[in-house]
């Protein structure tokens, strides 16, 4: 690794081997950072080198003669995943993942602010200062700020009765802000690369028998989930099939796509001067309504995750004023959210919005689960070592509760499917919803991955 030192500019990432320091500061976009690099400079420093699944990550500390504070910048190398899943790698294909979020990036950083959207709040995203198309590396603007992480984990360590709750909503509202400001703004990101790169048949597919896998204590290698794949089928099971049609039945619930942030983890949400900046946006692009508060509602350990009972207030709040922050004129946008912010969310969960509850709860909850077992079978590839340094600072949480988290809080949300199923009878896709949950609940059954209660899965029947 190279360490910290006070070398000016010449500096060589040795772990990287072809990636020259130099190169990317004499090459920087932003004239006002080049002129500080060639004029005022007294020294550059390149910190430790992070690995992350896909990417590389370090900081380029600039120190300017006339600033006792270095400037900082934050760079992202796009490196092929190192994974045995084929999927995963299809997945996270570095030159896709790295043109989405420079196109991105680029875009909201350059196109939608807050003189486009009349003021309200500051920047979306961190300025993109640098970049190089060849290696596959971004220069970001540092945020120092904190993460909402460390938010809900500091009031995971507290005794405030309800802190969490009452903490959710003002993050609801930030997303909504991102995610009806990019989608009044969907003209221009015409040039995003699409979101996926392998089919949801083959991805859920790996993921079940990832997590089967796992359960069975069975080596983590393709062959063996090739193993699994064919045992079941000699046993009546072709899971592929079952796959196909569950994705046939949900297509009712995920017709509505939307400009979303796509991996909005509660990490990827940092506080700054400014006001709250996303960042991480190699996943943005066009997905099923719902997506983003679903991934930030499926932190690890649950620090953000709700409580059933509150769902019927935290998603019309969230519906509301991502269509406030969706209107197009600014004078419209600004009466909208007047009016919210004047309402508690009893009133909001009663207003116009209350008749788009019912079918976007369904969508949330299959897209909750699904995500969860996603999660799950992630965590069930990675080492011991890996999984504890995801779960740093969340308080009395231990690698086996991360083990069994989610297939717990699975099986609550299905009891919860079964108690609100009723509320949309008369909508036409009842029937496929209802049937959706059917297969999805015997599904897991069959794969002794969720002990569902036999009573649950007749009233779907």
């Amino acid at each position: 690794m190279v360490q910290d030192n006070s070398n000016p500019g010449e500096q060589l990432v040795a772990d990287l081997g072809y990636l020259d320091l130099s190169q990317y500061i004499t090459q920087l976009t932003s004239r006002r950072v080049k002129d500080c690099v060639r004029k005022n400079a007294k020294s550059v420093t390149v910190s430790r080198v992070h690995q992350l699944g896909h990417s590389l990550t370090w900081l380029v500390n600039l120190y300017l003669k006339k600033r006792d504070q270095p400037v900082q910048l934050f760079c992202k190398a796009f490196v092929p995943p190192q994974s045995e899943s084929a999927v995963y790698q299809l997945r996270h294909d570095p030159h896709t993942l790295y043109f989405r979020e420079k196109i991105a990036v680029q875009t909201l950083a350059n196109s939608v602010t807050p003189a486009s959207f009349g003021g309200l709040g500051g920047k979306l995203v961190p300025q993109l200062y640098g970049y190089d198309d060849h290696n596959l590396v971004l220069m970001l603007e540092y945020l120092s700020g904190p993460s909402n992480r460390d938010l809900f984990i500091g009031l995971a360590n507290s005794d405030i009765s309800g802190g969490k709750t009452s903490a959710l909503y003002p993050a609801l509202k930030q997303i909504a802000r991102f995610d009806g400001l990019v989608n009044a703004s969907l003209p221009l990101f015409n040039r995003l690369p699409r979101v996926t790169t392998a089919t949801d048949i083959e991805t859920l597919v790996d993921e079940l028998l990832t997590i089967v896998r796992f359960n069975r204590n069975l080596e983590p290698s393709s062959q063996q989930l090739r193993s699994l794949n064919t045992e079941f089928h000699t046993r009546g099971l072709d899971i592929s099939t079952s796959v196909s049609n569950l994705i046939t039945l949900k297509q009712s619930l995920e017709k509505h796509l939307e400009l979303q942030h796509g991996d909005c983890r509660v990490h990827h949400l940092i506080s700054t001067a400014e006001g709250h900046r996303f960042v991480d946006l190699e996943l943005f692009g066009l997905w099923p309504e719902g997506k983003d508060i679903i991934t930030y509602f499926c932190a690890e350990g649950g620090i953000t995750q709700p409580s059933v009972e509150d769902l019927p207030l935290l998603l019309p709040y969230y519906l509301a004023y991502k269509n406030a922050y969706q209107q197009t004129s600014p004078q419209s946008k600004r009466l909208a959210l007047d009016k919210l912010d004047t309402m508690i969310p009893e009133q909001i969960s009663r207003s116009s919005i209350a008749e788009r509850y019912p079918l976007f709860l369904f969508r949330f909850l299959s897209g909750t689960i699904e995500e969860h077992l996603r999660l799950d079978s992630r965590n069930k590839r990675y080492t011991p070592e890996h999984l504890a340094s995801h779960l740093g600072g969340i308080p009395g949480y231990s690698i086996d509760q991360a083990i069994t988290f989610r297939l717990d809080s699975i099986k609550e949300l299905f009891g919860f499917v079964v108690d609100q199923i009723e509320t949309i009878k008369t909508h036409p896709a009842y029937s496929d919803i209802k049937s959706y949950f059917s297969n999805l609940g015997q599904l897991m059954t069959r794969l002794e991955l969720v002990d569902l209660p036999e009573n649950q899965l007749n009233k779907l029947v």
